[in-house]
């Protein structure tokens, strides 16, 4: 067994956390995307996907420094400014 090993299990556990997140973010979002022209829906769910995950708030805690509730009103803005455009 080598060093790396249980680093490499944790990012396979959250590359199939982040799969399940993602198609949770799908079905919550469908009839944004749907709207969406067939060429840029994948561009638009990952933007979502990006926006809603867990290392973004991880990101905007503890790196930045921001409250939840500015946490919370980035999140808002960003979504807001993805789904109108």
């Amino acid at each position: 067994m080598t060093r790396s090993s249980p680093l490499r299990r944790g990012a396979r556990a959250l590359a199939g956390r982040n799969r399940v997140l993602r198609e949770q973010v799908a079905t919550q979002f469908a009839p944004e995307i749907d709207r969406e022209p067939a060429a840029t829906r994948g561009e638009l769910l990952d933007a979502l996907d990006a926006t809603l995950a867990f290392e973004q708030v991880d990101q905007l805690r503890r790196i930045a420094g921001h409250s939840p509730a500015r946490v919370r009103a980035l999140t808002r803005r960003t979504l807001h400014a993805l789904l109108t455009h």
